[in-house]
């Protein structure tokens, strides 16, 4: 179908791409750098807790916002290749399947891979992990299945139901609902979590009404660029306040600890992620891009590269590093180390899905070993190919197999 090969295209592949990159930069800014930031015992962190803004923490407040970007931009691109579809297409057991299998071989690495690092280098710091990892491993993948659950049960088919003025008018009230702190609340009240599904599905929805309605067709490419700019602009004017109302705080009341910077966070609801999210999926979908077996690839590898990598052990190895006394030396320095230990985590995150590949067609190629087949013999033993056709086949419509 003309849809799947857009699944594929290498323009939304790339946005996949620079979305999971994004996520590696902020759970490392997130899980190790900010820590460090907050530990009065981090090498250098005086330097930062001294009663004046720093300009270099700027840098900080930025990669906090990425990685709840690319959350909202994963979802966004769901809906848009399976709002539209009847419920009946979306083969929630398949998509089950992969989550769990991807799910399970990450699960395997991490359990399997650190000891043997121990073995070797036993005096290497780092987070081992047990199997129960498994049922811990990356609340996004929960949150997905559960919006794409949601899009095959009920969701679609009410969206199918709804014309452009409709569909507009639930989408902006939907967003309204999420964006009041209020009704926010009583939904949270009701069950922790579910003012994260509603955004969850608020953006499913967006994506499909991309998909279906083309709003944004008249809307120049720059109008986007000037969105992003304008709210990044907002956001590090953000940080700015929050720390100068804390240093202001203390030169007034005084006190024996140094007030440590603020680097705000934010949740999947808030405006400045979905914005953003929306602009950059419109711009990645405006690209004109050849066909790319890499970028496809890498797209394809981008869950394997979240389960990898968002759990303790990589946490400890981030630590390695004192990225405090490395942004003292300077935000250039800081921001090569940190795109260092990002690829690395991702090429990682490649290989790893490579491996999984590999396990998968071997499997598909010695099954015969494992299981029965359906007559209930031993063993299920791999077709015979012929070297010569059949007269038979000579004859039929599908052509004869390759010798």
């Amino acid at each position: 179908m003309n849809e799947t090969k857009k699944a594929r295209s290498s323009n939304i592949e790339m946005l996949r791409v620079v979305a999971m990159f994004m996520i590696v930069l902020f759970h490392i800014t997130c899980h190790c750098i900010v820590p460090q930031l907050n530990n009065a015992g981090t090498p250098m962190v005086s330097y930062f807790t001294q009663p004046i803004f720093h300009k270099r923490l700027l840098l900080l407040d930025w990669l906090n916002t990425l990685g709840i970007i690319s959350n909202a931009i994963f979802i966004l691109i769901s809906g848009y290749f399976m709002a539209n579809r009847e419920s009946t297409n979306i083969k929630l057991g398949r998509i089950a399947q992969k989550l769990l299998l991807q799910l399970g071989f990450a699960s395997l690495l991490l359990v399997c891979i650190p000891p043997l690092i121990h073995l070797m280098n036993p005096g290497f710091p780092m987070n081992m992990q047990g199997i129960g990892i498994f049922n811990g491993m990356s609340w996004f993948a929960g949150y997905y299945f559960l919006v794409v659950t949601c899009g095959a049960l009920f969701f679609n088919n009410f969206l199918h139901q709804l014309d452009r003025e409709k569909y507009a008018a639930f989408l902006l009230t939907l967003f309204a609902f999420i964006q009041f702190s209020w009704s926010r609340g009583r939904v949270e009240a009701l069950a922790a979590g579910l003012g994260t599904v509603l955004t969850g599905l608020l953006l499913y929805a967006l994506g499909g009404f991309i998909k279906r309605f083309e709003p944004f067709r008249t809307i120049k490419s720059a109008a986007f660029v000037s969105i992003i700019v304008l709210i990044n602009g907002l956001v590090l004017l953000s940080g700015y306040n929050l720390t100068e109302n804390k240093i202001l705080s203390f030169l007034r009341q005084g006190g024996d600890k140094l007030p440590v910077p603020v680097i705000p966070s934010y949740d999947n609801f808030t405006i400045v992620v979905i914005a953003i999210a929306v602009c950059m999926f419109e711009l990645f979908r405006r690209l004109t891009l050849p066909q790319s077996r890499v970028i496809n690839y890498l797209g394809k590898a981008t869950f394997m590269i979240y389960l990898l990598h968002d759990n303790e052990f990589f946490y400890s190895l981030w630590h390695h590093r004192n990225w405090i006394a490395t942004l003292a030396d300077g935000s250039a320095v800081f921001s090569l180390h940190l795109l260092k230990w990002a690829s690395f985590t991702f090429l990682l995150g490649v290989i790893a899905y490579g491996m999984y590949g590999l396990s998968a067609k071997l499997y598909r190629r010695y099954q015969h070993l494992f299981r029965k087949d359906p007559m209930g013999n031993e063993a299920a033993q791999p077709a015979v190919r012929r070297d010569t056709p059949t007269p038979h086949t000579r004859n039929s419509a599908t052509p004869p197999p390759a010798p």
